[in-house]
């Protein structure tokens, strides 16, 4: 099944690493724009830089969900 996300808009917290960058970059390459939302900004960056080196559209947040 493909599943296309084009004109969607996506929030993913915890997008800075581990599952929540996999599915970041996923949702990406589907079509998505991606908002990668984590509590290090440094790694949402990374994220957000893979994701655009490889034409998708992303955008960087630092978020406490905690809060």
């Amino acid at each position: 099944m493909d599943l296309r996300f084009d004109g969607k808009t996506v929030i993913v917290t915890g997008g800075g690493s581990g599952i929540g960058a996999a599915t970041a970059e996923e949702l990406a390459s589907s079509g998505a724009t991606v908002i990668v939302a984590d509590l290090n900004l440094e790694h949402a960056e990374k994220v957000v830089k893979g994701i655009t080196d490889h034409g998708g559209k992303a955008s960087p947040f630092a978020v406490d969900v905690a809060k």
